[in-house]
């Protein structure tokens, strides 16, 4: 544990971070920096202000991160599955996530999120598209909680889109959300077990996280399986070797080919 002095920098930084839930990288640089900058504008300023005003972010985040452990909360640094740039999650770190919404939802709502995310990586899980359609999704909703109709269960839905839990596609297939898979990884990975184990959670070869939108080696044996930012990595990295799957396979002569929602495209 650091000695450093926490400062009103990073009370800053976390309010903000918890009040957007997930944030970009650049946009939190730029609030730091701003954070910084009011700080040092002040005619009071004290000595630890002072030497916060030499923290990189990732520093701030670190101190942060040693106020919120006890709390069982954390700010992470996740990668953006469809664009590759970062962002910062403030998520929960306890053992049952979903049961920590209940200032939110209703035990029978939580039971129904469970249910939904259970969909998703069992059926999407097969064929690695990781999503569910909007019609059995509103299904799973109903049926589950029987006094709702149609159209309360897809009132049910936006809300978990708004808050967070799910993404919408323009298609209408619901999945994880970049803060849902961030607080919900080990969770995941315990009870659907790796690919490479024989499960269906997929793990990025380069940043080993769970994957749900990237690409995999046409080996239908391997289990490899990357981000797509993670790949030009990959591939720039081995430029010199070739781009070639661990596996033995050629990935210039055989396409790679696609996880996440647009496998249902050459289906």
């Amino acid at each position: 544990m650091t000695n450093e002095h926490y400062t009103n920098v990073e009370r800053a930084l976390l309010q903000y971070a918890m009040s957007l839930g997930v944030v970009s990288e650049e946009k939190l640089i730029l609030f730091h920096a701003k954070s910084k900058e009011l700080i040092k504008q002040k005619d009071d300023q004290d000595e630890q202000e002072a030497i916060a005003q030499e923290r990189s972010l990732d520093h701030a985040i670190d101190l942060i991160n040693q106020k919120l452990y006890p709390l069982d909360y954390k700010i992470a640094k996740v990668l953006n599955q469809e664009k590759g740039d970062s962002y910062y999650v403030y998520c929960n770190t306890s053992e049952d996530k979903p049961s920590t919404a209940a200032t939110q939802f209703t035990t029978a709502e939580i039971d129904v999120i469970k249910k939904l995310i259970d969909f998703i990586i069992t059926e999407g899980g097969i064929n690695e598209s990781y999503v569910i359609g909007s019609s059995n999704a509103i299904k799973k909703v109903s049926s589950s909680i029987t006094s709702y109709t149609a159209s309360q269960s897809q009132q049910f839905l936006d809300k978990l889109v708004n808050s967070g839990w799910f993404n919408l596609s323009q298609n209408g297939k619901y999945s994880l959300s970049l803060k849902t898979l961030t607080e919900l990884k080990s969770t995941l990975i315990e009870k659907y077990s790796k690919r490479e184990e024989g499960g269906l959670i997929d793990i990025c070869l380069g940043c080993k996280d769970i994957v749900t939108v990237g690409v995999r080696c046409p080996n239908q044996t391997c289990h490899i399986r990357l981000h797509e930012a993670c790949e030009n990595n990959y591939s720039r990295a081995r430029r010199d070797q070739g781009r070639v799957c661990p596996c033995g396979n050629d990935w210039s002569e055989n396409d790679l080919l696609p996880v996440g929602e647009s496998v249902l495209r050459g289906l």
